[in-house]
C-alpha cells in the first residue's frame, strides 16, 4: 500500500492502526464473546459468566495469528500505536462486562480480569513458540480443553464466599 493512500484514506499511520484495531479481524466483537445465545449466558452464575468470557476470549485469540503477533510485540514495545490498540481492547471488554449480572461485591473484578487476561495472553503467546506449557499440550484441542476446565475451577473458587 502506498503511503499516500494511508494519508488519504486514514489521515496517517495512527488512524490506520485505530481503524484496524476496531475490526473483527484484529479483535473479537462483544457479540462474538457473548456467543450464539447471550440469554443463556446471562442466566448463568457470575463465575460461569466470567469463565465463558475467558474461554471465548482465548478461542478468539487462537483464531487470530496476526493479533497474537501484535500482542507479543506489545509486550516488548509500548508506543502510540500499541496504546491505540489497547484502548479498543479495553472498550470491548468493558462493553462485554456491562452485560454481566449478579457479580458479588466481594470480588475485585478489575484485578480478576487483568490476572486472567495476563494468563490467557501468556498461554497464547507461549503456544506460538512451544507446543506445551507445564505439560499441557498447546497444540491439541484436548490441551486447550484442559485449560478451559482450569478456568472454570479458578473462577468458581474466586467467586465462592
Amino acid at each position: 500500500m502506498d503511503k499516500v493512500l494511508v494519508y488519504r484514506y486514514f489521515g496517517g499511520l495512527p488512524e490506520l492502526v485505530t481503524a484496524y484495531s476496531e475490526t473483527v479481524d484484529f479483535w473479537p466483537s462483544v457479540d462474538e464473546l457473548l456467543g450464539p445465545d447471550p440469554q443463556t449466558l446471562m442466566a448463568m452464575e457470575p463465575d460461569q459468566q466470567m469463565a465463558e468470557f475467558f474461554k471465548a476470549f482465548m478461542a478468539a485469540l487462537r483464531r487470530r495469528p496476526i493479533t497474537q503477533e501484535i500482542l507479543a510485540w506489545e509486550m516488548i514495545e509500548r508506543n502510540e500505536l500499541s496504546q491505540r490498540m489497547e484502548d479498543w481492547r479495553i472498550r470491548t471488554a468493558l462493553e462485554y462486562f456491562e452485560h454481566l449480572e449478579g457479580l458479588p461485591d466481594h470480588v475485585d473484578l478489575t484485578a480478576i480480569v487483568i490476572l486472567m487476561t495476563g494468563a490467557v495472553n501468556y498461554l497464547i503467546g507461549k503456544s506460538r513458540i512451544q507446543n506445551t506449557a507445564g505439560g499441557v499440550d498447546l497444540v491439541s484441542d484436548e490441551g486447550w480443553e484442559r485449560v478451559d476446565r482450569g478456568i472454570d475451577l479458578l473462577l468458581r473458587g474466586i467467586f465462592d464466599e
